[in-house]
């Protein structure tokens, strides 16, 4: 039988260019996510507008801001991002008052709690959610959506119904692929610490070198250019 010879693929390679589009020009550690809330907002707000005006065509969609000069019996329509205050959550402090040993926190499975408070912002203002149509316990935090309701006097909006964006609609799939210089790997979750078994480890480096695999695995992979760990 005749042996066919092994097909050699030349990995590819690129230059490396930084743009400085994530260097951080200023540290501010009050609001972690508030950039990914705010953008989040604003590209679901425009789908979010039209299914809240075929859902309450008769009520009036207005910002926080508007809703504390109204009158507060008014039923209204009302968009922002979701916050849910949960007690049990991790907190950073509570992992430094343990390592100091000032005092042992519990260990927990479930961070959800019946004591969770729900809160609706936009990008200036907050304002607290109750009443039964809302679940607590079905959402988290950073989801955009629509209530509709009507502020009471203690400053809490009550909810009689809500809505959700939905999914984007889809980018228009271009005629041709684009043309791309190589493939960037982007691998998580080894926990090179605690992981004593490198059997995982070494499958992972055989596969990125093409020292496993079939011809179709070979020049896949031989297009890759750049390898991230993104967390270990």
């Amino acid at each position: 039988m005749e042996i066919q010879p092994q097909l050699t693929y030349r990995r590819k390679s690129f230059q490396f260019k930084d743009f400085k589009k994530f260097d951080i020009s200023k540290q501010c550690f009050e609001q972690q996510y508030c950039s990914i809330y705010k953008a989040r907002l604003r590209v679901l707000k425009d789908y979010l507008l039209e299914k809240a005006k075929i859902k309450w065509a008769h009520n009036e969609i207005i910002t926080l801001a508007e809703l504390f000069e109204r009158n507060k019996s008014d039923t209204c329509v009302i968009i922002g991002t979701l916050y849910k205050h949960q007690e049990l959550k991790p907190s950073i402090l509570y992992e430094l008052s343990n390592e100091l040993q000032l005092q042992i926190q519990p260990a927990r499975i479930n961070y959800a709690s019946f004591k969770d408070i729900l809160y609706l912002e936009d990008e200036t203002l907050r304002i607290k959610l109750i009443g039964n149509h809302i679940n607590i316990q079905d959402v988290v935090t950073g989801i955009v959506c629509a209530v509709c309701g009507h502020e009471l006097e203690n400053g809490e909006f009550l909810v009689i119904d809500w809505c959700l964006p939905g999914c984007c609609p889809k980018l228009s799939i271009l005629d041709q692929p684009l043309e791309t210089q190589g493939k960037i790997l982007i691998i998580s979750g080894l926990d090179l610490a605690n992981n004593l078994q490198l059997l995982n480890i070494n499958l992972l480096f055989e596969w990125i070198t093409g020292m496993i695999g079939c011809e179709e695995v070979h020049k896949d992979i031989a297009s890759i250019v750049c390898v991230i760990v993104a967390g270990i």
